[in-house]
């Protein structure tokens, strides 16, 4: 959609993997990370329904209805944390291949809080066991 930044709590909903679409959140407002180059990047996380049968993260728990895209209980999968550059998220929006969706308040990621999602943004990243250390 025109107009989409990728500033910390916004989403979209882009291909991941096999599983189709997943809705992404970006972390942090564009900034420059070391050894990333001179290019604006954010921190994207996305978010992955709740399978009892399938081990899963536990650090930042989801409930149904915190974001208009979450209806059933959802996790952040830190595992899967990414850099991306700024001009490449505006090229998906704009190529119609990632679409926006609600902004999502960063505090609800932040998590170890007490609240409809029991999340609150950038706390739990290296409280997360899966949290890759090399970002």
């Amino acid at each position: 959609m025109a107009g989409w930044q990728p500033q910390q709590g916004a989403t979209l909903l882009m291909p991941s993997g096999p599983d189709g679409d997943h809705l992404f959140v970006v972390l942090n407002d564009p900034k420059i990370f070391p050894n990333y180059g001179s290019n604006p990047q954010v921190l994207l996380v996305n978010l992955s329904s709740v399978r009892q049968s399938v081990h899963f993260d536990a650090t930042c728990l989801l409930q149904p209805g915190c974001h208009p895209f979450v209806r059933v209980e959802s996790y952040v999968v830190y595992r899967n944390a990414r850099i991306e550059p700024e001009s490449h998220l505006l090229a998906l929006v704009e190529k119609g291949v990632a679409s926006e969706r609600r902004r999502i308040r960063a505090t609800r990621l932040s998590c170890r809080a007490v609240s409809p999602c029991r999340c609150r943004a950038t706390a739990p990243l290296y409280g997360s066991p899966v949290f890759p250390r090399s970002l």
